[in-house]
């Protein structure tokens, strides 16, 4: 099976997504996205999903804090990387 390719509405959704946790980290020292959005950029049967939500989060300058697979994920900035 090939994986998914993924459509325009879901860039345009993980686009939205990063803003607002930017946005949101200029602000709190942390942030929350809950399963109902995580799940559109990062399907639950994706066998490497926390990895792959790890990696979305060193690509922006954040850490991934905590994880709870079907209830959120939580993010902070990075503090290794100076600003």
């Amino acid at each position: 099976m090939m994986p998914r390719r993924a459509s325009q509405a879901d860039r345009d959704f993980v686009e939205r997504l990063v803003q607002e946790i930017a946005d949101a980290l200029k602000e709190e020292k942390r942030y929350a996205i809950y399963e109902e959005k995580l799940s559109v950029a990062f399907p639950r049967a994706d066998k490497f999903r926390e990895t792959k939500i790890q990696e979305f989060a060193r690509e922006h300058g954040w850490r991934l804090r905590h994880y709870s697979d079907g209830l959120c994920a939580i993010f902070d900035l990075d503090p290794t990387i100076d600003r």
